[in-house]
């Protein structure tokens, strides 16, 4: 990606990154506002204004594309229009990482260097919606995938209760029913993502990767 100009460039520090495949539309997370782009072309069709942007989410079945920031909650937009419909405050301190869990219907919030998750209904009241219970896990969260199957995947930093691991979130019970500790030398994970027809996790661990199985948490 070529940022568009040298005036742009101080607001440009990527955190995420999502791709429409159906609508062939690439989303790009920056700090002050989050880029709607031509996938095969790279024409920018629109730009929508967050502050200090961490995370993106589109949900397609109701039409909707959410971003976490830091300062305005959470910000929900049209995924045609790219018009914001509205901002729901979740915490006060910022929002972290987030995804959408199709298994359980519900996006999934980091709270900004936090060791809560926070579930929201994606079609919910823009105005009067109220996110769901908390989840609260033993250290500071990282980052997460899902299997789309009922299981979320979490880096959890190392904690005075805790070393560091990966919790397993069973989404339709929204409870943590395992913690897989990282192998002894490797830490300070970071982004996870997953290949779920191996069921196997990729962690990126200061400058390794780390594969580990996604059914038992075993080292590959």
């Amino acid at each position: 990606h070529v940022i568009p100009s040298a005036q742009d460039a101080k607001d440009w520090f990527f955190v995420d990154v999502k791709i429409d495949q159906e609508e062939k539309l690439l989303y790009l997370v920056g700090q002050a506002y989050t880029l709607v782009e031509d996938a095969a072309t790279g024409k920018e069709l629109a730009k929508i204004s967050n502050s200090w942007g961490n995370g993106m989410a589109l949900v397609p079945e109701v039409g909707r594309g959410f971003i976490s920031t830091g300062q305005w909650g959470l910000i929900v937009f049209d995924l045609k229009t790219h018009v914001e419909l509205g901002r729901v405050s979740v915490d006060r301190s910022g929002l972290g990482r987030m995804i959408y869990d199709s298994a359980s219907q519900r996006l999934l919030v980091m709270k900004a260097g936090g060791d809560v998750l926070v579930p929201l209904a994606p079609d919910m009241d823009v105005k009067t919606g109220h996110p769901g219970k908390e989840i609260q896990f033993q250290g500071l969260l990282r980052d997460m995938v899902s299997d789309g199957q009922g299981m979320v995947y979490v880096t959890v930093a190392r904690s005075d209760n805790a070393d560091e691991h990966v919790a397993v979130l069973d989404t339709r019970a929204m409870k943590i029913v395992a913690t897989w500790p990282l192998p002894a030398g490797v830490g300070n994970a970071s982004g996870i993502s997953m290949d779920p027809l191996r069921s196997r996790l990729f962690i990126a661990c200061n400058g390794r990767l780390l594969i580990m199985s996604a059914t038992d948490g075993h080292g590959i």
